[in-house]
């Protein structure tokens, strides 16, 4: 597994850079790793680039995994946008089973939704970064 994390806009955004054979435990580290560089709680967006992966290993209980985390880190910082960008090929679902799981358990401001590039990942972050999410009940 290759990966880039790169913080930027002043800690408000992160992007993930990840490439070749990627695996949910690998995934679920990095995401470990964003929340406790965010001490201030600043972030507001992630993007996480599945573009150059040419493997994606994940079970249901990876995906439950990085929800759960998305859902502890929602209590102290909630109101957070997350694109997923990459091939219906690459990502074979995986993203819209995060989405599902992440709109059932995380009530509190956490936004999904998945891109085929990053130009329009971009856009939607841009016009919904300050936007406050409501979840329905």
């Amino acid at each position: 597994m290759s990966h880039e994390v790169n913080i930027e806009n002043q800690g408000a955004g992160v992007v993930v850079t990840l490439s070749g054979v990627i695996t949910g435990s690998e995934l679920t580290g990095i995401n470990e790793h964003i929340y406790k560089t965010d001490p201030d709680k600043r972030l507001r967006y992630q993007i996480w680039d599945f573009t150059n992966v040419d493997i994606l290993e994940m079970k249901t209980e990876d995906i439950e995994k990085l929800v759960l985390q998305d859902m502890e880190e929602a209590i102290s910082n909630s109101n957070q946008h997350v694109a997923i960008i990459g091939s219906s090929q690459t990502l074979r679902g995986v993203d819209n089973l995060y989405h599902y799981i992440s709109d059932c358990w995380v009530k509190t401001g956490f936004q999904s939704k998945s891109f085929s590039n990053m130009d329009d990942a971009r856009i939607w972050i841009s016009n919904n970064q300050f936007a406050e999410i409501k979840k329905c009940v």
